[in-house]
């Protein structure tokens, strides 16, 4: 399937991040522990499938900020990965969406800022491949185009 612009949520980037420069350590890590090897193909297949990736500014961060509390070697290792997909032109679009547009969302409470952004993306020709369920429920309420990757797992 293509899927013209694709967004990545904060775990599937971090996925994505951690199946190109440490693969060893997808299921290990924490924010990992629910993905496998066969996961990361299947993220992959989807990136390169895009006819561009998309990010938010706030999911960028929080994927930065996660990256940074994995311990040496592989924090320094990926952060270089990291910095190699951010700096490639055209590979990822990033999107600024106030923090203060964002907080006024009623999702904000349930879903938080780095979600919540995600609703209010005004560029809508974008799907979102999320394994996240409350943010796929919220992404499809809110009009959003949304892929469940868990609902592709179970496909498997």
């Amino acid at each position: 399937m293509t899927h013209g612009s694709l967004v990545l949520d904060t775990n599937l980037l971090i996925l994505l991040v951690v199946g190109y420069g440490a693969p060893d350590l997808v299921a290990r890590r924490k924010n990992l522990q629910d993905f496998t090897q066969e996961d990361f193909r299947t993220v992959h297949q989807h990136v390169t499938r895009a006819s561009r990736l998309l990010a938010t500014s706030h999911i960028l961060t929080e994927t930065s900020n996660l990256i940074a509390q994995i311990g040496e070697p592989s924090r320094q290792r990926l952060l270089a990965v990291f910095a190699t997909i951010l700096g490639k032109i055209g590979i990822i679009d990033e999107i600024h969406i106030p923090a203060h547009a964002v907080s006024q969302r009623p999702e904000f409470s349930r879903l938080g800022l780095t979600d919540t952004a995600l609703l209010l993306e005004h560029d809508s020709d974008f799907t979102l491949l999320t394994a996240d369920g409350p943010l796929y429920a919220a992404s499809l309420r809110a009009g959003r185009k949304a892929i469940n990757f868990n609902h592709i797992r179970d496909q498997s």
